[in-house]
């Protein structure tokens, strides 16, 4: 529309805004969008593997999807068999990380295990056919790398694990659960 009153009126282009009552923004605006192309298809994938994902558990997948790795200094445990032998104790100890102990008979000490257990359970051991000891160890470990490492957690105020440990340790605050 303003190119034709230009031309077929000889009149200058902030003359031809007046008249048309368009802002010059709309003349001069370049369009800055890239190619979103990629990130069509990668938000494809994750939809068609991870079902139970809604958008906004995509959306701040892609997001916190380059993220650093770092490292915790506390984990929360209970008391299971899993944690009392030696070489559990040494790779804690040459990692430097304590272990801090759920009390006997109180599950709500660290009530974001059956949580994760669901999650388990529906990502990874209800979608998949394991066909050897090996194949589940394979596809576990792929697994425990993805929930550690993009996967946002609710209970993380969504981030990834590795995300909220990085700014744990920027913030030297380091929650665990205190009894008297």
């Amino acid at each position: 529309m303003v190119t034709e009153l230009i031309s077929d009126y000889q009149i200058s282009l902030r003359r031809a805004f007046e008249v048309s009552l368009l802002s010059t923004s709309v003349w001069y605006y370049k369009h800055h969008r890239g190619d979103d192309g990629p990130l069509r298809l990668r938000i494809k994938s994750i939809a068609e593997i991870r079902v139970r994902y809604g958008i906004e558990r995509i959306a701040i997948l892609e997001e916190l999807r380059q993220f650093q790795q770092a490292k915790s200094r506390k984990i929360q445990v209970d008391k299971g068999s899993e944690f009392i032998s030696k070489e559990v104790d040494r790779w804690a100890y040459e990692h430097q990380v304590e272990f801090v102990f759920s009390r006997p008979g109180k599950p709500t000490d660290n009530p974001y295990i059956e949580s994760f257990n669901g999650s388990f359970r529906d990502e990874c051991l209800n979608a998949h056919w394991f066909l050897s000891l090996e194949d589940a160890k394979e596809k576990i470990k792929i697994w425990r790398k993805e929930y550690n490492t993009f996967r946002p957690h609710s209970c993380l105020g969504h981030l990834t694990p590795e995300m909220f440990i990085e700014k744990q340790v920027k913030t030297a605050e380091f929650p665990t659960v205190e009894h008297s």
